[in-house]
């Protein structure tokens, strides 16, 4: 944190930050940094001494972003912050840019940090994200590929050599100052506190930057094969509703930065965003843009999704996807879980005695760490006669768990039930809140003295009892199955497939998976596609 926050100030005056994200601000001529890091502004006055101007960020109630001047009641001499502070910068060393130019130089360069824990397999890394984000990455130098990176991450060929890798990370806003005379410097941001500052000088750039040493000629080229992370990995963690927001523009919408600036110049119906992609939607369009802002065309594109890194795209091509470095690939590779031990879990099984006037019962137990809590055992009632009965996915036993979804597994839904007669197949369910229980029985004892005492009622987890059953899809089908790879249950009959609950008679002549979302489809001799979420069909 920069001291100044500490010193009693005087509002000067408030600036509004244009479309660009760069403010033009009273004169800077001397800027002031210790060896730790923190940094110091001042402006000269007619005497030839020094006033501290100081810059305070808040957000207004719109959670845009702006930028206070403010000053200092007491005058420096040239000499006092010679004696006071360790190094001094006059503005007039700062070396002339263009604003495109010096963009361009932040965009184009990663910029090296270093402290106290800096070492030869141990350092900090700012690397541009988009032209107003910046990562700051602590790296360590190891063989072992995808630290850090939380709760899930995909499989990658690791060559076993020793390489930088990203350990944690954060995201800075940032902002470029103009002082006049094509003079630029760079501010970093975390939340409404400055952490650092670039100054372009003539011969070196300076970077100053909270807890790190200052730091000149640190910067190297964002293409340096060493630090060219990729952008899952940059992006590990990255919320962008921390830097963007949807503003209101008629019947439209806008994404807005912090400092509200118009980041896309166009409005949309609506517009989704992920770490790696951003996805604008009129009635008549849709528009693409990766991370860092640039537009991605695809002029037959037909729909398109996000998935966990990526996006899902279907056009006139086909099917196929969009990886996190916007390379076309077909099929997604494997992705590792970490999950959690200790979450609560359910268990069913489809139970058959042939003794029972009712021989098919379901058992259901649940339970969380550390044993099962419940249990409950319900005759099904109303199956017709000399049926077989299973789950969807034509098993008997089902189980699932706190972690389930968020791996990716399927729920075979196990309140349907499959049930087939004479060749035929449907579909029935249970309401379990309507099960009927079975009274236990009274029994009694007697003791020596020839006493008769009721003995207790057994105390169990497993509740018995029975519920009825109700159609579903009626016994005209000859096949009903659930494809465990993406949960959707086909109807087959005739030689034609429909998809349940969607469809209630057979639609297709043959339907294959290609992604996540698009299907291949045959109808009455037309190849097409089929999405999915949407079931509209594109031919």
């Amino acid at each position: 944190m920069n001291k100044f926050l500490f010193i009693v100030i005087v509002l000067l005056t408030s600036i509004s930050i244009n479309a660009q994200d760069v403010i033009k601000i009273p004169t800077i001529d001397l800027i002031a940094y210790d060896n730790d890091a923190y940094y110091y502004l001042f402006q000269k006055d007619d005497n030839g001494n020094f006033i501290e101007i100081y810059l305070d960020k808040s957000t207004n109630k719109n959670k845009v972003i702006s930028l206070e001047i403010q000053k200092d009641d007491s005058v420096k001499t040239l000499h006092e912050i010679q004696e006071k502070y360790d190094n001094i910068v006059h503005t007039t060393a700062l070396a002339p840019y263009t604003l495109l130019d010096f963009k361009k130089l932040l965009s184009e360069n990663n910029w090296m940090l270093h402290n106290s824990e800096t070492d030869e397999k141990n350092t900090t890394l700012l690397k541009p994200i988009t032209e107003d984000i910046t990562s700051i990455n602590e790296l360590t130098y190891t063989t072992q590929l995808s630290i850090g990176l939380g709760g899930s991450i995909e499989s990658q060929h690791d060559d076993k050599t020793e390489k930088w890798s990203i350990k944690d990370r954060e995201f800075l806003t940032t902002l470029i100052l103009s002082l006049g005379n094509h003079k630029y410097i760079n501010l970093y941001f975390q939340g409404n506190s400055i952490l650092g500052i670039l100054l372009p000088l003539k011969n070196k750039n300076l970077l100053v930057f909270d807890d790190y040493k200052p730091m000149t000629n640190s910067n190297i080229s964002i293409d340096d094969d060493r630090y060219n992370f990729r952008n899952k990995e940059l992006l590990s963690y990255f919320n962008p509703e921390d830097f963007y927001k949807l503003e209101k523009d008629s019947h439209q919408y806008r994404l807005v930065n912090n400092y509200g600036t118009d980041r896309l110049k166009k409005a949309f119906d609506s517009i989704l965003i992920s770490p790696q992609y951003i996805i604008g939607k009129t009635s008549s369009s849709t528009s693409i843009y990766n991370f860092a802002l640039k537009s991605i065309e695809i002029p037959s594109l037909q729909q398109v999704y996000f998935y966990h890194s990526g996006i899902e795209i279907l056009d006139a091509e086909g099917a196929y996807y969009f990886d996190s470095e916007g390379n076309k690939i077909l099929t997604l590779p494997p992705v590792s879980y970490f999950v959690c031990g200790t979450v609560s879990s359910s268990e069913y099984r489809i139970q058959k005695n042939k003794e029972l006037k009712t021989p098919f019962s379901i058992s259901t137990s649940r339970g969380s760490f550390g044993g099962i809590l419940y249990g409950e055992t319900l005759q099904l009632r109303n199956l017709p006669k000399n049926s077989k009965v299973s789950f969807l996915d034509n098993s008997n036993h089902f189980s699932w768990d706190g972690n389930s979804s968020y791996v990716g597994e399927i729920n075979i839904q196990p309140k349907l039930l499959k049930v087939t007669q004479n060749g035929k197949t449907g579909i029935f369910t249970y309401d379990s809140e309507k099960a009927v229980a079975f009274k236990a029985p009274r029994e009694y004892f007697i003791t020596k003295s020839g006493d008769s005492i009721l003995k207790p009622l057994p105390i169990g987890l497993d509740k018995k009892g029975y519920v009825k059953v109700t159609e579903v899809l009626p016994l005209v089908y000859d096949n009903i199955e659930m494809n465990t790879k993406d949960g959707l249950i086909y109807l087959y009959k005739e030689g034609k497939v429909g998809i349940y609950p969607n469809h209630k008679t057979t639609q297709f002549d043959s339907i294959e998976q290609i992604t996540r979302s698009f299907y291949k489809i045959s109808r009455d001799g037309k190849q097409g596609w089929l999405d999915i979420k949407t079931f509209n069909e594109y031919y």
